[in-house]
């Protein structure tokens, strides 16, 4: 049963009982109140993380016209529960959403997509280890970011990515991954406005379309790829990230090489809260950093309780001025203690993560961070593969 199949399968047995539950008698006095609790009592019971609120809304509403018209429920009982339905459903979904985890890959080189988008001239740079290193293109104004091992070599040409550009890039993969990484990949505009909270469809509209040119700026050229998983990557090749795309204001998709996305972009991946995506500007790309470095902690996480990422750390990853700038505390220092402060008060944080920072220093500050046992032990299972079904 593929995923539609079960959605459909789901959504029959939700309304189902649904409808049961309010085929009793003197069904011409049912209120919203009955509504709301046969509703709430079972909606969690279908996953939400696939199917977009909008659609979910229609797809519900059309059962319940086909279903209750049937009953001996008269117009007016009719009208109550539609009506109930489309200013329900939306506050149901809210209230488990936050709640939720979703898989995030979370590549070496979506990694340093980002890093390079925030740390990036025209000098040669490179990763510790010296097997990534990267610059700025003064010609094309694009990043070239080359990885080379004995049994790998390729290169990625991006346009540098801004915090929107990097929230819409996580967007899309998880998208892929939700979907077990078919060719064509499609969500709705509904759910790229929850995802990050935003209340305009216009505005989401340009937004989204504004980030994936960006995207699609995205290249990957491979010369060498010995791993059998890799078969699917051409050699030689330009073989970009996205290769065809529509953005409307309804159903939108991307259509790419799975191979690709999941060999290069999505070798590992982590669970985060499903509430990050509302997180605006700086405080979204330190807490998109803080997961991507608790996924490379790997289990010491757990043994541990925390995660401990050095000043250092981060003024190379954001490109933070160096300790002998003026003003650095200002500069540097400040700025940071605001993000953590917004971060723990965010509204929908409840206890998820929660940031120290220990040692308010310039010489020896750094920050703690303490992520939710229940969201930690599901991060590092033996084998938790994004694009196995039994883990979605």
């Amino acid at each position: 049963m593929d995923l539609k199949d079960k959605y459909e399968d789901m959504l029959n047995k939700l309304v189902e009982t649904f409808t049961t539950n309010l085929s009793q008698p003197k069904q011409q006095d049912i209120t919203s109140e009955d509504i709301a609790d046969a509703f709430i009592q079972h909606i969690t019971k279908i996953p939400l993380l696939p199917i977009p609120e909008q659609q979910l809304k229609e797809k519900v509403t059309e059962k319940l016209e086909e279903t209750l018209s049937l009953s001996k429920l008269d117009n007016n009982g009719l009208m109550i529960v539609l009506t109930s339905i489309n200013i329900l459903l939306p506050q149901i979904i809210r209230l488990i959403k936050p709640n939720e985890l979703i898989g995030q890959p979370n590549g070496l080189m979506t990694h340093y997509i980002k890093k390079a988008s925030n740390n990036h001239s025209e000098e040669l740079k490179s990763s510790k280890n010296k097997k990534i290193k990267w610059y700025l293109n003064s010609d094309t104004r694009l990043l070239h970011i080359r990885y080379e091992d004995s049994k790998k070599k390729f290169t990625i040409y991006s346009q540098p990515l801004d915090t929107s550009a990097k929230k819409t890039f996580n967007f899309l993969l998880q998208k892929a991954n939700q979907q077990h990484y078919p060719e064509v990949v499609e969500f709705y505009l509904e759910d790229y406005m929850d995802y990050t909270e935003t209340s305009s469809k216009d505005y989401a509209y340009r937004q989204l379309k504004k980030d994936i040119s960006k995207l699609n700026s995205i290249v990957i050229n491979v010369e060498m790829y010995k791993y059998k998983k890799g078969k699917g990557i051409a050699i030689g090749q330009n073989e970009p990230f996205l290769k065809k795309y529509a953005i409307t204001y309804n159903k939108c998709y991307f259509k790419c090489n799975p191979e690709a996305i999941k060999d290069v972009f999505s070798e590992q991946y982590t669970l985060i809260p499903y509430w990050t995506g509302k997180l605006k500007g700086k405080n979204y790309e330190l807490v998109d950093y803080i997961f991507s470095q608790a996924r490379r902690k790997g289990e010491g996480l757990i043994t541990d309780g925390y995660l401990d990422i050095s000043l250092n750390s981060m003024i190379e990853y954001f490109k933070l001025p160096e300790e002998d700038k003026k003003h650095y505390r200002q500069l540097v220092i400040v700025p940071i203690q605001k993000a953590v402060k917004e971060i723990n008060n965010f509204k929908d944080n409840i206890d998820d993560i929660k940031i120290e920072i220990i040692n308010d220093s310039v010489k020896t500050f750094y920050l703690r961070t303490v992520i939710k046992k229940e969201i930690t032990e599901k991060m590092f299972p033996k084998k938790y593969y994004a694009n196995k079904e039994k883990n979605s």
